[in-house]
């Protein structure tokens, strides 16, 4: 998403028909950070904390829960 050379490449994969894309553990961060799960408004990708409906941020025990 911040990468003017990736974030292309994301979007032209992401919008293939013939595609079908399952994030585990580091997956699910990942499609997550460039809103592939969850909703947000494209336009404003920089901002992608304030608006963002689904956020992966670390816990206070530090464990994976």
């Amino acid at each position: 998403m911040f990468s003017e050379t990736l974030a292309p490449l994301f979007q032209t994969f992401k919008q293939r028909k013939d595609t079908f894309s399952l994030g585990i553990c580091n997956g699910c961060q990942l499609m997550t950070l460039i809103g592939w799960v969850g909703s947000f408004d494209e336009s404003t990708v920089k901002q992608i904390v304030d608006v963002a409906d689904v956020v992966l941020l670390q816990n206070k025990s530090e464990r994976f829960r």
